[in-house]
């Protein structure tokens, strides 16, 4: 098996990470919004659509996972199931945004929830094989890293089409139901093209084939649960992705409700913040090679929660502009102010680090497993973490759901209403608070993590 991959490959591999990343911000980041404000469902119900249906891929992650493991064809283990992901994927997204007008609204809840699993359903079909990609592609723990630093790159690019991109395409559009309507189109368009071109890239990859294991299923379980690495690295991250759905949830309302401006706000979010990971990326990627990798984390993580916990101090003063430029007559688009910025690509910086460290570290806990056992079972980790992946992005939105409506938040389906200054408050706990302190609980599953790069080539080459 080759240790060094085209950069070709790397490209196109890493390209694919736009289509599930985005998935995931549009749910996480208009879901409860556009559930409350325009289908006059509840925050906490909005919350609880997105939660039951993950908990729905509680069966199917690991059935794909299993089957990505189990198939042989000449399109390697994965890529057939990545391919039926991003065209599924692709279509959901329309079907999420593209909602008939029911009389009654238990009828739309309904719809939301067969929509919904589609979505996530799709979402899985892709990503898990994708997921278990790097670990079979290559030996070596650098080389993965580097591999990592393209996803990164692409969850970056991900974060300008989900978190800038999808934002402005409803700002333009006039920010009513219709502008969500035509930001599914084309989002749904974006997603497909790049899933698909991932699936044409790594046509050449390298990948295994299945091997009929000597073990029984509740054997393999046992000695999947025994890789304390895998354990405490996806524990750490559920705790991490809980409180950066959180986030993404509560950000329209902060743009909305907290600072009084639009969903312009939400677009120099998305550009402050990824243009910042960019820029810093290759800086996080040669820190890992002097600095352990979790001691690395530890300070991204810290710095991240840091950053998240100035929204504390965000209010109407920042629309103060910083400048203002006329596109037309009617459009004209304004810079908000320099703490805002600063603070969005401060958490940028951040996020970086947390995205890059706990990328390359989870498929080197994947190959470490193949070492210990002699096992096959990439797309089962692969769907273990997917799995926790999704709830923790479920679980955040519910969260904000239940602190909003218990704080007597008004929903409508009519748009943006006065909210009481209990609800206001709540916000700030939604954004502020939550996020932070999920954050920083995750520091201790990270200092348990103890598979170094120098650990792992010794047990390679015994």
């Amino acid at each position: 098996m080759q240790d060094r991959l085209p950069t070709s490959v790397k490209f196109g591999w890493g390209m694919g990470s736009i289509g599930p990343i985005s998935m995931m911000y549009l749910t996480s980041f208009f879901a409860v919004v556009f559930m409350a404000t325009y289908l006059g469902i509840s925050p906490t119900i909005a919350g609880l659509i997105i939660l039951l249906t993950k908990i729905f891929n509680m069966f199917t992650d690991p059935l794909v996972g299993i089957l990505s493991d189990r198939i042989n064809t000449s399109w390697g283990r994965r890529r057939p199931f990545m391919l039926a992901g991003g065209i599924a994927g692709g279509l959901a997204c329309i079907f999420f945004f593209n909602v008939p007008v029911f009389e009654n609204i238990n009828v739309t809840i309904g719809y939301m929830a067969l929509v919904t699993v589609l979505y996530f359903t799709a979402y899985t079909a892709f990503n898990v094989p994708y997921l278990a990609m790097p670990a079979e592609m290559t030996q070596s723990p650098d080389e993965r890293t580097s591999i990592m630093t393209w996803r990164v790159f692409f969850v970056s690019v991900a974060g300008y089409v989900g978190l800038a991109f999808a934002p402005f395409l409803v700002w333009v559009g006039g920010q009513d139901r219709e502008a969500y309507e035509f930001m599914s189109w084309v989002m749904g368009a974006l997603l497909f093209a790049a899933m698909a071109y991932a699936v044409y890239a790594t046509r050449r990859a390298t990948f295994t084939t299945y091997e009929s294991p000597q073990h029984s299923l509740k054997e393999q379980i046992a000695t999947a649960l025994g890789n304390k690495p895998f354990v405490n690295i996806t524990i750490a991250k559920l705790l991490q992705l809980l409180g950066l759905s959180t986030t993404t949830a509560a950000l329209p309302f902060v743009a909305l409700y907290l600072i009084g401006g639009d969903f312009w706000l939400l677009t120099i979010y998305g550009l402050s913040l990824n243009t910042a990971s960019i820029l810093i990326i290759s800086l996080w990627r040669k820190a890992s090679k002097a600095i352990e990798k979790k001691h690395l984390y530890v300070i991204a993580i810290t710095g991240y929660a840091l950053c998240g916990m100035t929204w504390w101090f965000t209010g109407t003063d920042e629309l103060t502009p910083l400048a203002t430029l006329q596109w037309s007559e009617d459009i004209s688009f304004t810079i908000p102010s320099l703490a805002y910025v600063v603070r969005c690509a401060g958490l940028g910086i951040f996020t970086a680090g947390v995205l890059l460290l706990g990328q390359s570290m989870v498929p080197d806990a994947i190959a470490y497993d193949y070492v210990r056992t002699g096992l096959r079972r990439e797309g089962m980790f692969s769907a273990i973490y997917s799995f926790v992946e999704k709830m923790a992005l479920a679980i955040g939105p519910l969260i904000l759901g239940i602190v909003l409506d218990m704080n007597g938040f008004i929903t409508s389906s009519q748009g943006v209403v006065e909210q009481p200054d209990s609800a206001i408050n709540a916000i700030y706990i939604g954004i502020a608070v939550i996020p932070p302190l999920a954050a920083l609980a995750s520091i201790p599953f990270l200092l348990m993590y103890d598979l170094t790069d120098e650990k792992l080539q010794n047990v390679n080459a015994s």
